[in-house]
């Protein structure tokens, strides 16, 4: 499809905006109008079909920069992405148990949520000259135990099957908490330079000029991050293989066998220098996938929905983006309010998964229609495989400590609450 919604340039003072969606929020919108209207954007703002409201900037939108780098369009997980591995496995060898007893030994070796390695993990990319002296602490102190770990919310590891029935890892990570301290140091950097030269932009999204020791900055870091997070996909995926083949020749006496070189690594929280409309932009992609002419891509949809492998057909208009995912409906909090545990449960049915109340926030109900968001950008992407969803693994969004507290039983909260009153 074309694009569905355009704000024009007499609307936003600046550049056109172009929404691949008519299912778009107004406070979204809002957003990208507001983009539009920074003078230091490009040609105009894109907006992906599975576009929804954003901290800093929306979500699904894709916009270039010549001179300035901005931190909060690239987002606090730098480097998030996707990985995907298709394995010589067909699904129908592997059994419910099988898939239970694998989800539990995935839940042991990789760390999830808030955990991660007890000991620091081995990588070049630490050393000393990698990275700005003014993050070194940060990098020392978070990134060695984390390297090789999923973190929460929508992350996730699951085993998915094709069209013919073969199985596919597919992971969904970024820069774990190292990303994160990185990203809000120099946002906040960003801040203060932009009260300093009385920069004007749009709310909460302020710039780093490129010719300024604050932008080299960011740059280097930000690139380092995004080293760190395709990295760290990498690690899971190795550390996958090996539990998965031996309980593949523990189980069934079958030997795992795969084509390395068919692995899909992906970021969709970054920026890259590239080449449009006949200049070299800085083009920031907060929640959507590079899809240029022939590139390999990945749109996950939620727990239940499973994903497709898409190709890229090299559209200027998106600057050579597509969506990331299916997009939210809900916020997390909306879904945790009006999303029951059967509900969850039953659109889970057949898949070997978690579907406590602390994953009740990445339900399948809270994401939009997947099919719908591929149809909606036909002239993005056309797909390859469709994936379907066997096992998925997820970290808790939040901690334990919060999660007991929610977990309180109502009746049990109204009794103490009665106690107290009466001095007991």
């Amino acid at each position: 499809m074309p694009v569905f919604k355009e704000i024009p340039a007499q609307v936003t003072g600046h550049v056109p905006v172009k929404i691949w969606t008519n299912d778009i929020e107004a406070s979204a919108e809002q957003q990208l109008t507001a983009l539009g209207s920074c003078p230091f954007v490009f040609h105009h703002v894109s907006a992906m079909p599975d576009t929804h409201y954003g901290v800093g900037a929306t979500i699904g939108s894709v916009f270039a920069t010549k001179d300035v780098i901005l931190p909060t369009a690239v987002g606090v997980d730098i480097g998030c992405g996707v990985l995907a591995q298709p394995f010589n496995v067909r699904a129908v060898d592997l059994s419910p148990s099988f898939l239970r007893d694998l989800h539990e030994q995935t839940k042991r070796d990789i760390p999830t949520g808030f955990g991660q390695h007890p000991g620091p993990q081995r990588w070049d990319g630490f050393e000393a000259g990698r990275y700005t002296d003014e993050v070194a602490h940060i990098v020392r102190d978070k990134a060695p135990h984390q390297l090789g770990s999923l973190g929460g919310g929508n992350h996730f590891i699951e085993l998915c099957k094709d069209e013919a029935g073969m199985v596919w890892l597919m992971l969904h990570s970024g820069s774990r908490g190292v990303g994160n301290m990185l990203a809000q140091h120099h946002i906040e950097v960003a801040r203060e330079l932009n009260y300093e030269l009385q920069i004007k932009s749009a709310p909460d999204l302020w710039v780093l000029p490129l010719d300024t020791l604050q932008g080299q900055n960011y740059l280097k870091d930000m690139l380092w991050a995004q080293d760190y997070a395709m990295e760290n996909r990498q690690r899971m995926l190795w550390t996958f293989i090996d539990l998965f083949d031996r309980l593949l020749h523990k189980k069934l006496r079958i030997d795992l066998e795969f084509d390395k070189n068919a692995a899909i690594n992906i970021h969709h929280n970054y920026a890259n220098k590239e080449l449009h409309y006949g200049e070299e932009v800085w083009v920031h992609r907060k929640g959507a996938t590079y899809a240029a002419k022939g590139v390999l891509g990945i749109i996950p949809g939620s727990m239940a929905t499973g994903s497709y492998i898409v190709r890229g057909l090299g559209n200027p208009e998106s600057f050579q983006s597509c969506s990331h995912g299916a997009g939210r409906v809900m916020s997390r909090g909306q879904a945790e309010k009006t999303i029951t545990l059967d509900a969850f449960a039953h659109k889970m049915k057949g898949i070997v998964a978690e579907t406590s109340r602390e994953y009740l926030d990445e339900a399948p109900q809270a994401y939009k229609d997947l099919d719908t968001v591929l149809h909606n950008q036909s002239d993005l992407v056309e797909p390859v495989r469709r994936l379907l969803p066997i096992m998925n693994v997820k970290g808790a969004s939040r901690p334990k400590r919060e999660r007991s507290r929610d977990r309180t039983d109502p009746l049990q909260q109204r009794k103490q609450e009665q106690r107290k009153r009466k001095g007991g």
